[in-house]
């Protein structure tokens, strides 16, 4: 019975099972999570974070009217109770219907980043309103209270961005297409440069985000005087935009030039090369209209810029984790890597097959 019933599910997929509704799921909560990744950053830029000292384990109480920056805070909070009962779903749909492994591990993984994430942003509102988590948080870290509230404000704001290609990740893995429709169409040497291509423009953009989280709360957190190491940090900021810039342009090149039959790789580097060239713009345009000596800008157009910022930079990260994921999908390692060998072995292994082969 139990061998019949494994065939049957075999049938519908070609991973085995169905997925049921792990796809949608998985698909649902990075799209929230994105959602709500713009949500904070407007939190930030109005100044709103922290706004509504009452944080406790009744969710239900942030499902209630508000004005001003508290509106905003409040919907953050909302945003993130949702993803959570949306992500436990995904998890338990997995788990019902996932047969790979890997998969149903990495959907626990992005389960406990989410609550995680959720868990930050309430130790971020006890370092403010309540006295005895702000003395912990400062005895623990030995650093002063704008200090701590620096580093939770960065580990909040970069482990969404985790979470989110996590999420966005577990959404391409689960995909139609990704279990059965799609299958590897190209043999090619370049593959291998392909994906390291793709994982180094990953470990880039975590790290830019990493320094403009600290661009931007280091603004909001030290009103009036600067945090320590700003300009250097926007130093880097800026040289490292140019950097991955650069890195992105280098990635459509080299995805067009070798993989022109694969429409899911090189359309996605040339979409990530179009916003990386957008990205560069509302940077600068972020850049401008938070000094005093540039031509003042109606506020609601200063906000949008700055919340574009974040968002255009949370896109492009996921694109290329989807690149990646794709890569790997879509693209075999050619001779030799197809046999594990490194390039310039293939003689190597020629000889070896000979002498294997002799009667």
């Amino acid at each position: 019975m139990a061998q019949q019933r494994r065939l049957t599910l075999q049938q519908g997929s070609g991973t085995g099972r169905t997925g049921g509704w792990s796809h949608p799921l998985a698909f649902g909560s990075a799209l929230l999570i994105f959602v709500m990744i713009v949500a904070g950053a407007t939190v930030t830029t109005i100044g709103a974070g922290d706004s509504d000292p009452a944080w406790s384990w009744r969710f239900w109480e942030w499902f209630r009217s508000a004005s001003g920056g508290q509106f905003y805070e409040l919907l953050h909070r909302q945003i993130g109770t949702v993803i959570g009962f949306v992500a436990i779903g995904m998890v338990v749909s997995l788990f019902r219907n996932e047969e790979r492994r890997w998969v149903r591990r990495l959907g626990v993984v992005a389960l406990l980043m989410t609550i995680v994430q959720g868990l930050l942003g309430g130790l971020r509102v006890q370092a403010v309103s309540s006295p005895a988590w702000r003395d912990f948080l400062c005895n623990l870290l030995g650093i002063g209270h704008e200090g701590v509230r620096m580093t939770l404000a960065m580990v909040h704001a970069f482990n969404a961005q985790l979470v989110f290609c996590t999420l966005v990740a577990l959404a391409v893995v689960t995909s139609r297409g990704w279990r059965g429709g799609e299958q590897p169409s190209e043999t090619s040497e370049h593959t291998r440069k392909t994906r390291r291509l793709a994982m180094w423009a990953c470990a880039l953009i975590f790290v830019q985000l990493v320094l403009g989280a600290y661009v931007r709360h280091g603004r909001v957190l030290y009103p009036g005087e600067t945090a320590p190491y700003y300009n250097l940090v926007l130093l880097l900021h800026v040289c490292m935009a140019l950097g991955v810039v650069g890195h992105i342009f280098l990635v459509n090149s080299h995805t067009r030039a070798s993989h022109p039959k694969i429409f899911p790789v090189w359309h996605l580097a040339g979409l990530a090369q179009f916003l990386g060239m957008f990205q560069l713009a509302l940077g600068a345009g972020a850049w401008a209209v938070t000094q005093s000596g540039v031509t003042p800008v109606p506020w609601d157009v200063a906000m949008l810029v700055r919340v574009l910022h974040v968002g255009n930079g949370a896109a492009i990260f996921a694109i290329f984790v989807t690149l990646g994921a794709r890569s790997f999908k879509l693209l075999r390692l050619g001779a030799p890597e197809q046999a594990g060998l490194p390039q310039g072995g293939r003689r190597t292994h020629e000889v070896a097959s000979k002498h294997r082969n002799r009667p």
